[in-house]
C-alpha cells in the first residue's frame, strides 16, 4: 500500500560502511539516545501468513484471514520504522565529527550519488534525556542556515537498554523536495514508544503519506507488547475481510494473541461486501488456523463456536 517510503534511508545507509566507532571516543551516552536497530517492532507470532480469499463455508482449519492481515500489516510497519532506525544506528556507530558541550555531531557528509549533505546532532537536554535531529541541505551549500530537519526525535534511554521511551518523526515531504529520486513519497511519519512498563507500547501515525501511485494515506497503528509474548494490535486496513475477494473492505481491526500465538480479531468493517458497515470477529488457534468466524449483520454464515476462542468475548477497537 505504501511503497518506497524508505528510499531516503536506503541512500543514507551507505554511511555505515565507514570507520567503526571506538567505545572510548566519548560519544557513548549520545549513541544510547538512538533506539537500537530493530528494537521498535510489532511482534506478531510467526507462521505462514497465507493469502486472504472468500469467506464461505468450510474454512475452519485454514489460515485465519485476520491473522494474515495482522501479520502482513505488522511487517509493512516494521519495515518503515526499521529503515529510520537503521540509518540513525549506522551513523552513530561511526566516529562523531565533534563533541562539544552537551552535543555530539556526525557529519556533514554526502553519500555517493546523493544531492543532499547530511548531519546528525544528538543533544543532552537534561540528565538522562536527549534530543536529536538528522538534517539535510543541498549538496552545493556550505551554509549552516540551509540545514533543515528530516528526522527529529527525543529519547529517555534506560540502563540496561530495552526499557527506554521516546519519539521521532520523519518529514518525507522535505526529503522528497531535497531528493525526489531518493525519497519518492511525501507526507510524514510519527512514532512514539514507551518500554518502561508492561506492556511496552508503540504508536505509529502516517499522515498523508503517498507513494508512486500518488494516493495519500493517513493511518494509525497502536501496539502493546506484554512480557509473556502476548500482544494487542489496533490498525486500519484495506483488504478482503468478508464476502468475496473481488470487493475489498475498509476496517479498523483489533487483534489480540496470547503467549501461544492463539488469538482473536474484532473489527468494524465498511465498504465492499460489508456495505454501510458491520462488525466481524475471527479466532485462530496456536497454529493460526481459523476456529471461529462471525459477522453482524450475518452477511455470511457463522463458522465454529466462540468457546474455541483464546479470548472469550469481543474487544472492539478504540481507534
Amino acid at each position: 500500500m505504501l511503497q518506497n517510503r524508505g528510499r531516503l534511508i536506503l541512500t543514507l545507509a551507505l554511511v555505515g560502511a565507514g570507520c567503526v566507532a571506538n567505545p572510548d571516543d566519548g560519544a557513548g551516552e549520545y549513541r544510547a539516545a538512538i533506539p537500537p536497530e530493530n528494537s521498535i517492532q510489532i511482534n506478531v507470532p510467526g507462521g505462514a501468513a497465507g493469502t486472504t480469499g472468500e469467506h464461505t463455508a468450510n474454512l475452519l482449519g485454514q489460515t485465519a484471514d485476520f491473522y494474515a492481515i495482522t501479520r502482513l500489516t505488522s511487517e509493512r510497519v516494521n519495515g518503515d520504522v526499521g529503515f529510520v532506525l537503521a540509518v540513525l544506528w549506522a551513523i552513530v556507530h561511526t566516529p562523531p565529527a565533534s563533541i562539544s558541550g552537551n552535543s555530539a555531531t556526525w557529519g556533514p557528509f554526502t553519500p555517493t550519488l546523493s544531492p543532499v549533505n547530511y548531519r546528525l546532532v544528538v543533544t543532552r537536554v537534561a540528565p538522562g534525556q536527549y534530543s536529536y535531529h538528522l538534517d539535510g541541505r543541498p549538496k552545493a551549500s556550505t551554509s549552516e542556515a540551509d540545514f533543515q530537519a528530516l528526522i527529529s526525535g527525543s529519547a529517555t534511554p534506560s540502563t540496561p537498554p530495552g526499557r527506554g521511551a521516546g519519539s521521532f518523526s520523519v518529514n518525507l515531504t522535505l526529503g522528497h523536495q531535497m531528493d525526489p529520486v531518493g525519497t519518492r513519497g511525501t507526507g510524514s511519519v510519527a512514532v512514539s514508544y514507551d518500554f518502561s512498563g508492561n506492556p511496552k507500547s508503540i504508536s505509529v501515525h502516517f499522515a498523508n503519506v503517498s507513494d508512486d501511485s500518488g494516493q495519500p494515506v493517513t493511518a494509525d497503528y497502536l501496539y502493546d507488547r506484554f512480557d509473556d509474548g502476548s500482544g494487542d494490535f489496533q490498525f486500519d486496513a484495506h483488504a478482503n475481510m468478508v464476502g468475496t475477494a473481488a470487493a475489498l473492505e475498509d476496517g479498523i481491526i483489533r487483534s489480540r494473541w496470547d503467549a501461544s500465538g492463539a488469538g482473536r480479531a474484532d473489527a468494524r468493517v465498511s465498504g465492499g461486501d460489508a456495505g454501510s458497515g458491520l462488525t466481524v470477529s475471527e479466532c485462530w488457534n496456536q497454529s493460526f488456523q481459523r476456529v471461529y468466524f462471525t459477522a453482524n449483520p450475518a452477511v455470511v454464515p457463522t463458522e465454529g463456536t466462540e468457546s474455541a476462542c483464546a479470548y472469550a468475548s469481543a474487544l472492539p477497537p478504540t481507534m
